[in-house]
C-alpha cells in the first residue's frame, strides 16, 4: 500500500546529483535503476508524511493489515479478514497465515500489537491512532481493537504507513538503527543505502507472494529533470520519475523509450504565513488568492496536462468538487481585498520554491506577473527541498510553494492538524480538528464527503493555503521495462510486477 501523505509529501527534490558516468551494476542485469528527483532522508514510518520518495520506498518493504488498491478500494493485505462489533467499538482481526518477515521470523498478533502501539505515539500521524483504546492479541493470529468511539477511518488508517507491520520491539534492535535498515513483510527488502547517493532493495526471499522479476531495485537521487532524461537515454537509468512536459512529445517520439501518464489526486499550492506580515491579515491572503490565474498556470506549467487546483486537496480526491473561491481569478475584486488590507498600498513577500522541479520554477514566474498587477512584489527564493523544509519548520518564511498526493483526505485533514496547518499557524486548525472528527462518526461517505468539502471551502475563503494546479504524474522508462503499473490512487509503482527484458 503505498498513501502520499498518504500521504503527504511537501516541496519535492533533494540534493545529490548523480554523475553521468555511473553506471548499474553490471553483475546483475536484471536490476531497475530508478531516477528520482528527490532523496529519501528517512524511513521512520511516522516522519515519511513529509516524504513521497520514502513513503513509496517503505511501502516496498512494509506491509499494513489492509491496503488501498489502485482503484482506491480497501482489500485484506497482512490480515486476511476482519469483523466489526455491533456497537463499531470492537475490530477483530484474523491475520493471513504465512506471513513472514524478511529475516525469515513468522508475524505474529503481538506485532501487530506492537505495531499499532508504537503508532499510536507518532508526533505527526499519532492522532489517526489514538481513538484505539485497547489492543488484545488473544492468540497468534488474532487481534482485537477495541475504540472509544465508532471510527469510520480505522481501516484506511490501519492501511496507512505508520501501521505497517513491524517486528516486536522492532526485532531486538533500537529504534534508530531499525529505521536505518527496517524489517516487513513486503516484496523487497534494504541491501544498500548510501544516503545522498542510492538506495538498492533486493527481493525479501521470505515474501509469500510471487517473487519480484527483478534482481535488485535501485532508488537514486537526480534533482536536475535534464540529467534524469539523459540518464535515462543513456541507459544509465532504466526509469524517471518526474518527467518534464516539454519533452513529453519527444519521449513519445522516441521508440527506445515509453511515457506513462497517470492522474493523481495531487494538489500543488502556496502555503501562506499567518502568523506574521502581510499574511496575518485575511484581506491580503484573500486579494493573492483572487489574483491569480489558475488556468494560466495550467497552460505555462503543465502545458495544459492538468487542471486548476482550488485547495491543497486535489477535485479528483473530492469527488470532483472544486471551492468556488478557490479557483476564482477577479481582479476586481482582488484590489478591493487589498484596499481593505493593512497594505492598501500593496507589499512585497517571499516566495520559496524548489528550484530543481522545473514546475515549481514556471509557476512561480506566472504567480509573480500575476501579483504585479495588483501592486504586489513577489520575489522568488528556489533552493533545495531539504532547506525548504528546514525553513519551514521555523517561523522565518513567508510564503512557500508545496505539492500534497491524497490517499485519503481525512488522512491528510489530522496532518494538517498535527502540523498546524502545515507549519501557516492557520487559525483553522481547531475547526479542521473538530471536523475531522466529526467525518469519523459519520459511516455514509456520502456524510463524509460533505464534511470534507464544507473544510475545503471554509479554508479556501480564509486563504492561509492558496491553491495552484494539479499534475497529472509522468513517468518514462526503456522500452525493456514492462509491466509499469500503479499500485495505489497515487501514481506510485508497483514494482514487485515491473519485469526487465
Amino acid at each position: 500500500m503505498r498513501r502520499a501523505w498518504a500521504g503527504v509529501a511537501i516541496l519535492l527534490s533533494a540534493a545529490a546529483m548523480v554523475s553521468c558516468s555511473e553506471v548499474p551494476d553490471a553483475a546483475a542485469p536484471a536490476g531497475l535503476v530508478v531516477a528520482r528527483a528527490a532523496d529519501v532522508t528517512t524511513l521512520d514510518s511516522d516522519a515519511i508524511s513529509t516524504s513521497k520518495e520514502g513513503s513509496e520506498t517503505y511501502g516496498l518493504i512494509a506491509e499494513p493489515l489492509y491496503t488501498i488498491d489502485a482503484k482506491g478500494a480497501l482489500r485484506p493485505l497482512v490480515a486476511e479478514s476482519h469483523t466489526v462489533s455491533v456497537d463499531q467499538l470492537t475490530w477483530t482481526f484474523v491475520l493471513r497465515q504465512g506471513v513472514r518477515f524478511s529475516t525469515g521470523v513468522r508475524v505474529t498478533a503481538a506485532d501487530v500489537k506492537f505495531t499499532v502501539e508504537h503508532a499510536r505515539r507518532g508526533p505527526l500521524q499519532g492522532e489517526l491512532y489514538r481513538g484505539i483504546t485497547s489492543i488484545e492479541a488473544p492468540d497468534d493470529r488474532t487481534v482485537v481493537l477495541r475504540t472509544a468511539e465508532p471510527d469510520s477511518a480505522l481501516l484506511a488508517n490501519l492501511a496507512g504507513y505508520p501501521a505497517a507491520i513491524i517486528p516486536e520491539d522492532f526485532g531486538g534492535m533500537d529504534e534508530p538503527a531499525f529505521w536505518r535498515d527496517p524489517i516487513g513483510t513486503g516484496p523487497f527488502m534494504i541491501d544498500q543505502w548510501e544516503q545522498g547517493r542510492q538506495l538498492r532493495l533486493v527481493p525479501n526471499p521470505h515474501f509469500r507472494g510471487a517473487k519480484p522479476a527483478l534482481a535488485s531495485l535501485t532508488f537514486r537521487p537526480v534533482p536536475d529533470a535534464q540529467t534524469r532524461m539523459l540518464q535515462l537515454r543513456s541507459g544509465q537509468a532504466d526509469i524517471v520519475d518526474g518527467v518534464p512536459y516539454a519533452q513529453v512529445d519527444a519521449v513519445r517520439s522516441d521508440s527506445a523509450l515509453r511515457l506513462v501518464e497517470l492522474a493523481t489526486p495531487t494538489a500543488v499550492f502556496l502555503t501562506l504565513n499567518t502568523a506574521k506580515p502581510p499574511f496575518d491579515d485575511q484581506h491580503a491572503r484573500r486579494a493573492v488568492s483572487l489574483a491569480i490565474d489558475r488556468q494560466q498556470l495550467v497552460r505555462a506549467t503543465l502545458l495544459g496536462r492538468g487542471r486548476p487546483a482550488g485547495s491543497f486537496l486535489a477535485a479528483t480526491a473530492l469527488g470532483g468538487y472544486l471551492p468556488e473561491f478557490g479557483v476564482a481569478r477577479d481582479l476586481d475584486a482582488a484590489r478591493d481585498e487589498l484596499a481593505r488590507s493593512s497594505s492598501p498600498g500593496g507589499f512585497s513577500f517571499e516566495i520559496m520554491y524548489d528550484a530543481a522541479n522545473a514546475q515549481f520554477g514556471t509557476a512561480v514566474q506566472v504567480i509573480q506577473a500575476n501579483l504585479a498587477e495588483l501592486g504586489i512584489t513577489a520575489t522568488l527564493n528556489g533552493t533545495d527541498r531539504n532547506a525548504v523544509l528546514a525553513t519551514f519548520a521555523t517561523p522565518n518564511w513567508t510564503a512557500g510553494v508545496a505539492e500534497i498526493t491524497t490517499g485519503d483526505v481525512g488522512y491528510v485533514l489530522q496532518f494538517y492538524t498535527a502540523t498546524n496547518g502545515f507549519g501557516s499557524g492557520s487559525a483553522l486548525v481547531s475547526e479542521v480538528s473538530k471536523r475531522w472528527r466529526e467525518s469519523k462518526l459519520e459511516f455514509d461517505e456520502s456524510g463524509r464527503l460533505t464534511i470534507y468539502r464544507d473544510l475545503v471551502a471554509l479554508i479556501a475563503d480564509d486563504a492561509p493555503q492558496v491553491g495552484l494546479y494539479s499534475p497529472p504524474r509522468l513517468y518514462a522508462t526503456s522500452a525493456r521495462v514492462r509491466s509499469v503499473e500503479p499500485v495505489d490512487p497515487t501514481g506510485a509503482l508497483d514494482f514487485s510486477k515491473i519485469v526487465v527484458t
